[in-house]
């Protein structure tokens, strides 16, 4: 057999016996590799593949979507999907058009079917405008929405409503759970953190969520969609 240069001597190949342009000469992948894409290991000595899958960077929660909303009088996501069993929703600098309107939410099928009716309980803690606080609880039974933040309050472009929900188990054929955290500023000018949860009353599977104001647009919010890792 005959051989370009050197006959390759009959022996383990070591270090020494391979040039860097092994691998730099190689086409850059220039992506995140695939799950299945291969790396080669030394695992105690002993040479070894193993998947990317296997060390790749892992997080609970995958952005499904982000939605800027300007001067709408409502707003429904199509995010909800058998990949997911849970999901976690971001609102920032929801801004009503009116001052005193509470933000609400409404869960629908894919053909635009509503939650029948939703069961829901809140308390909220404002500062009084001397230094001190007001509670208050609130609750809905049977209501056509699910409210997340009560007595909002408008000036300008100015962020008034934020909030972070979880809703549990919307692509299960039974109840979806609800629960918000939000803060903001309640009208009068009042600092305020607000805290509701409950349901929506249905045996059905849902796959979007509206947010709308009781009264007038939405002027400014941005709403970002994760799904929970199952």
């Amino acid at each position: 057999m005959s051989y370009i240069g050197s006959k390759p001597a009959n022996k383990p190949v070591v270090a020494s016996d391979l040039d860097s342009t092994v691998i730099t000469g190689q086409t850059a992948l220039g992506a995140t590799p695939a799950d299945t894409d291969e790396f080669i290991i030394s695992d105690a000595g002993t040479l070894k593949r193993m998947d990317y899958s296997h060390i790749k960077a892992s997080s609970a929660l995958t952005k499904i979507s982000t939605t800027t909303i300007s001067n709408a009088a409502s707003a429904t996501l199509d995010v909800f999907t058998s990949t997911y069993r849970n999901y976690r929703i971001i609102g920032s600098g929801f801004t009503p058009a009116s001052d005193g309107v509470n933000l609400n939410i409404e869960l629908f099928q894919a053909d635009d079917t509503e939650a029948p009716n939703y069961y829901w309980g809140g308390l909220r803690i404002n500062d009084n405008g001397s230094d001190g606080g007001t509670t208050s609880a609130q609750g809905g039974t049977a209501e056509n929405e699910f409210r997340i933040f009560n007595d909002a309050d408008t000036a300008g472009d100015e962020s008034q409503v934020n909030f972070d929900m979880m809703v549990y188990q919307p692509q299960l054929a039974a109840d979806t759970t609800i629960s918000v955290q939000s803060a903001g500023r309640a009208n009068p000018t009042r600092g305020t953190v607000q805290q509701f949860g409950g349901l929506g009353g249905s045996t059905n599977i849902m796959t979007k969520i509206k947010f709308s104001f009781s009264s007038g647009n939405i002027a400014n919010g941005v709403v970002t969609v994760y799904g929970l890792e199952n």
